[in-house]
């Protein structure tokens, strides 16, 4: 599984987030983590782009095929019309 996560760095005091896969070989009951962003996305506010603050995590995707992880996840380190803005990024991770 993934998530949106503020465990990295100050994020939980800024509001900054990462995404983290979370993957078990035992049916759950020990996870491995494994941070997937390579730096933390900003926090989008309203006073920096009104029409998409407030809607990120709405937006995230995970399948697994062939030994691996895709992931796909929105993400404010985008930077469009010299503000930031939400962007759609992509991982691919071996798993197992």
């Amino acid at each position: 599984m993934s998530f949106y996560d503020r465990a990295y760095g100050t994020c939980e005091s800024t509001g900054c987030n990462d995404i983290t896969l979370a993957t078990s070989e035992d049916n759950g009951s020990t996870w491995t983590l494994t941070r997937i962003t390579t730096g933390s996305m900003p926090d989008l506010t309203c006073d920096q782009n009104f029409f998409e603050c407030g809607l990120l995590g709405d937006y995230q995707g995970l399948a697994y095929a062939n030994g691996a992880v895709f992931l796909a996840w929105a993400d404010t380190r985008g930077r469009g019309f010299n503000a930031p803005e939400e962007d759609v990024y992509f991982a691919t991770l071996p798993v197992g």
